[in-house]
């Protein structure tokens, strides 16, 4: 629905572990699965999202 709609997502980290946090791996393996646009995922880059905060 978010790539029909062109609605931007954002990735987060639900880490029971430490080493966990930030570990985007098997979330890119899934989004590379079903062809989800780069430019929909809204912390693609760090500068992305200074861009889209104005930062």
């Amino acid at each position: 629905m978010c790539v029909k709609y062109g609605v931007e997502i954002m990735l987060g980290s639900d880490a029971h572990r430490e080493e966990d946090v930030g570990d985007f791996t098997r979330t890119e393996k899934i989004l590379k699965e079903v062809d989800f646009p780069e430019e929909l995922i809204v912390n693609r880059s760090l500068s992305y999202v200074k861009n889209r905060l104005r930062v």
